[in-house]
């Protein structure tokens, strides 16, 4: 029972907020239950992270996403009117302000799950052009005892975080199928899938009798993929703890003012 029941407590805190807010919006549209998510995260997630749909851009006007940005709210602007907190206007976030990247599914089936993929994927490739801050402790994470075990940390600071986010789950998909596509690769991969009411997936090594061991972060360096683990009722609650982790642990850097001011001075608009 850590820290008196936190995660059931957590658990029963999202479905009653989820059905509180269902009365308002109701969500017969993914449009309405990503609102419905932003509202739930901005109850959750620390001041200090600002929660909206939009999308991500970086210094070339490059963009991509469509969904969730959990974003630095005190150190970084955004175009949003500040007159009361509508999560119906989308954003733009630049990439040096961006924390996570959320891809939320009401229902989650094999098709919205590959294209939730992809659309992570995307994402984070554009996130992982802005300057990296790394991690110096890197190559001293695992020792030869522990040389087999996933690294627990990234190589940065500023790493991409990705995540799927779904309410409920259909029958199709079953820890089976989830686990038979080997979702692995480069360090565009999802961090973590949340399987609404049935799986969570992590990077995960199977140790054999010593059992398994799983990573906050996916990590590229280690050629283990996400593993489908059981979590049932407990699966939103652990996802926000997941996610509640990572953002704890990251660092951004600052935003590049200097080419805004540059080309605010010699570039003529009409």
């Amino acid at each position: 029972m850590k820290y008196n029941d936190y995660l059931l407590k957590l658990s029963k805190k999202v479905a009653a907020r989820l059905q509180e807010i269902e009365a308002v919006y109701n969500f017969d549209f993914g449009d309405e239950y990503e609102i419905a998510l932003c509202h739930l995260l901005s109850d959750i997630l620390p001041k200090k992270f600002g929660v909206c749909k939009g999308f991500i851009v970086n210094e070339d006007s490059e963009i991509v996403g469509d969904d969730l940005i959990i974003y630095d709210k005190l150190g970084y602007p955004t175009l949003r009117s500040s007159i009361g907190e509508s999560f119906d206007l989308k954003d733009q976030i630049p990439v040096e302000a961006v924390y996570a990247y959320i891809e939320c599914k009401h229902t989650l089936n094999i098709e919205s799950l590959h294209k939730a993929i992809t659309q992570i994927k995307n994402a984070k490739r554009l996130l992982l052009t802005r300057d990296g801050i790394k991690y110096s402790g890197y190559d001293s994470q695992l020792d030869e005892k522990h040389s087999h075990f996933p690294y627990p940390l990234p190589k940065l600071r500023n790493q991409p975080f990705g995540m799927i986010f779904s309410r409920f789950t259909d029958k199709e998909i079953t820890a089976d199928y989830l686990n038979k596509l080997k979702l692995m690769g480069d360090e565009t991969t999802p961090d973590l899938i949340v399987c609404g009411g049935s799986y969570i997936m992590t990077q995960t090594a199977v140790l054999g009798p010593d059992g398994f061991k799983a990573s906050l972060f996916y990590n590229a360096d280690d050629k283990f993929p996400l593993l489908a683990e059981s979590t049932g009722v407990l699966s939103d609650a652990i996802g926000i703890v997941c996610l509640l982790n990572a953002l704890s642990w990251l660092e951004l850097d600052v935003m590049n003012f200097n080419s805004i001011l540059n080309e605010g001075f010699w570039k003529t608009y009409d």
